[in-house]
Parts: structure tokens; C-alpha cells; sequence
């Protein structure tokens, strides 16, 4: 026993003399000259993974602030470029995309029925009238707008090349723009530039730590952690960003009309055929429960009924946008009713509300595609 006891000791020193020996060699591989591997400032662009394939139910806090929204799993699959997709696109990756839809979480449409989301029904409606198969993609995501989905047109888009792209943004932008006064401002989850994060100095004994638990259990202590230790906090994002009642809905709007017009003009220059639509809504008075509860419009100073006028302004902006650029445009905004019978809350879609707007986009991109061929 004894003799183990001096093992392990003389062992232990061994190792001590050991890492202060490479410490201190290590200092003479010190550089005078300037060390350049810092952190970058980067543009990010937030995106679902290639080919994840998962399954949620609504949130507490979701459920709790919507209308009729079915309180049961919704799945989401991607393809080998993170777009959105249903049962039906699963053989044929690889193919040439055809449409692709850009939008925030109005186009993403996560509580709906994947074969119900409007992007992929809206083509599968245009094959079964064509005759053919017409491939389309949904790159909505949640938080996106415009210049969001500008600098995604120039990165995912373009790999994909589709024949026709269509933009369905609004209340994004509204809110980004009178939060923020432009779109390169805001909370790190609707912040363009990314900024470095501080350097954390860590003991040697937590970096151990970590190795050891990301090596050997990582599974089971994120579960010990989420269990015991993680509060479901609602968390506002734009805490903070709600004080300054210096509004200027005009200069608002001339920055998104020239994000919009930029998204146009990329697409214009690399081939595409645009097609913009305008932002369904309930933002209407007489919707008392919208008006009640609808968070995105507790600004200092400004009122739902300010905030309701200044969204409605946004689909107009996009109307004119579309005259002076010379792209179709599809009103949904006009088209699809603003009731609970189609949305369960102020802008998002529920299952009916898609199948209609699958109905309507199906039509007029039908026309446009076929123009093309």
C-alpha cells in the first residue's frame, strides 16, 4: 500500500514539473510581431441545418397569447440547402428549384401541417395543374426581413438558381425599423453584423471539466441541466429597444422601399422573376383580442391604432414597389380575409389561412411560370 502511495506521489509530481516545464518552454515560442488570429466582425445568416428532421409542440408562452392553434406536434424537414420542404421533395434532391419563397416566420409557417405550409402546397397545386412537376422551396424564417433575405437571395439563392423568387416580408422590417431607426441595429437575434464575443478566460480545472463531460456524457448532462436546472422564461428580445418615441414612419419607409427594391434589383440582374406579395394581417380595428394583446406595438407613444396604420402603410409601400420595378405582385393582404378563421394571431397563418393562400399563390405564380416556358 505504501509503495502504491509513493507511486502515485512521485507520479503526480512528475506531472506537475512536467506542465510547468512546457509552460515555460512554451514562453520561448512567444511572437514579437502582431498576432492576427483575433475574432472577425462577420455577417450572419441564420438558417436551418441541411437535412435535419424534427418535431415540436407550440410553447406555453405561444399557446397562451394565440387563437385556435392546435395544440399538437409540428414537423419540419430541410433539404441539402436548409429550405423548408414537404413529403414530396424528399427524391428529388438535387433538382433545379423552380420557386423559392423568402419571408420571415409568416412564410415559414412552423405551426402548420408541413404538406399544408403555403410555399409547398402552392406547388404542389401548380404541378397537378401543369401536369408537370414544379419544384419550390421555403427559405422563411423566423425574425428575417428584407435586407435579411436580400443577403440570403446572394448566398443560398443564387446556389440554388431558381427561376422565379418570391418575397413576402412587413411587419419584420416595421418593427425592426422603428425599434432600431435602420436594420444594422437591434438584439443579437436580429443583428446582421456579428460582433465578437469577449474572450472567457477558464481555469485549467473547467476546461478539464468540459472535455470530459463534452467526451464522455455531453447527452446526459444537458438533460440533468435542461431538468433541474432551466427556467422557461419568456424572453423579449427587443427589451430595451421600446423607449424612443422619436418615430419617423416616413424615413421608415424609404428604407424599406430601397431594401425591397434592392432585393428586385439583384434578382433582375442574376435572371430571376420577382414576385412580391403583401403581408396578410388582423391588424384591423374591431379585433379587440389583436389589439389587447399584440406586444409588437408597445412603443412609447405610439398606439395600435398608430402601429395598425403604420403596418398598413408597409403593404402599400410594397404595392407602389412593385408598379415602379415592374413585378407581379399578389395582394394577399387584400385577398385573404382578417379573421381568426385564418389566422391565430396577428400575421401568422393558421392551417386554413395557408391552404387559401396555397390557392391563391398557385394561380398567379402558375401564370407567371408559364410565361417563362
Amino acid at each position: 500500500m505504501r509503495r502504491l502511495i509513493n507511486v502515485l506521489l512521485i507520479t503526480g509530481i512528475n506531472l506537475i514539473v512536467l506542465i510547468l516545464l512546457l509552460k515555460i518552454a512554451d514562453g520561448f515560442f512567444a511572437k514579437a510581431e502582431t498576432d492576427f488570429r483575433f475574432q472577425y466582425r462577420t455577417i450572419q445568416l441564420t438558417e436551418y441545418p441541411a437535412n435535419v428532421d424534427f418535431s415540436v409542440y407550440p410553447p406555453d408562452h405561444v399557446m397562451s397569447t394565440v387563437q385556435d392553434l392546435e395544440y399538437k406536434e409540428y414537423r419540419l424537414r430541410t433539404d441539402p440547402f436548409g429550405f423548408i420542404i414537404g413529403e414530396d421533395d424528399l427524391n428529388h434532391f438535387g433538382e433545379q428549384i423552380d420557386i423559392l419563397f423568402f419571408g420571415g416566420s409568416t412564410t415559414e409557417c412552423f405551426f402548420v401541417d408541413e404538406d399544408k405550409r403555403f410555399p409547398y402546397l402552392s406547388g404542389k397545386l401548380m404541378s397537378e395543374k401543369n401536369g408537370d412537376r414544379i419544384s419550390v422551396r421555403n427559405a422563411g424564417l423566423m425574425g428575417k426581413n428584407t435586407l435579411y433575405s436580400t443577403m440570403d437571395l446572394l448566398v443560398r439563392g443564387t446556389q440554388a438558381d431558381p427561376k422565379i423568387v418570391v418575397l413576402l416580408h412587413n411587419i419584420n422590417d416595421l418593427v425592426q425599423l422603428l425599434y432600431t431607426k435602420g436594420y444594422f441595429d437591434g438584439p443579437d437575434t436580429r443583428r446582421l453584423i456579428s460582433e465578437p464575443e469577449p474572450e472567457v478566460k477558464r481555469g485549467l480545472m473547467t476546461r478539464i471539466w468540459e472535455r470530459i463531460k463534452n467526451s464522455i456524457f455531453p447527452n446526459i448532462y444537458r438533460e440533468i441541466t435542461e431538468t433541474f436546472f432551466t427556467e422557461e422564461t419568456i424572453v423579449d428580445e427587443w427589451a430595451g429597444w421600446r423607449e424612443d418615441v422619436n418615430i419617423d414612419i416616413e424615413d421608415a419607409k424609404r428604407q424599406f422601399k430601397s431594401a425591397l427594391k434592392s432585393f428586385v434589383s439583384i434578382s433582375h440582374s442574376y435572371g430571376y422573376e420577382v414576385v412580391l406579395i403583401t403581408q396578410f394581417n388582423r391588424l384591423v380595428e374591431g379585433e379587440d383580442y389583436i389589439r389587447e394583446g399584440y406586444y409588437s406595438a408597445q412603443v412609447a407613444g405610439l398606439s395600435h391604432s398608430q402601429f395598425f396604420g403604420f403596418y398598413h402603410e408597409f403593404n402599400q409601400v410594397i404595392r407602389d414597389v412593385s408598379i415602379e420595378m415592374n413585378t407581379e405582385m399578389i395582394d394577399l393582404a387584400v385577398k385573404i380575409p382578417s379573421t381568426r378563421e385564418y389566422m391565430y394571431d396577428g400575421v401568422h397563418l393558421n392551417t386554413a389561412g395557408s391552404i387559401l393562400a396555397a390557392e391563391i399563390i398557385a394561380e398567379s405564380l402558375l401564370e407567371v411560370y408559364s410565361n417563362l416556358n
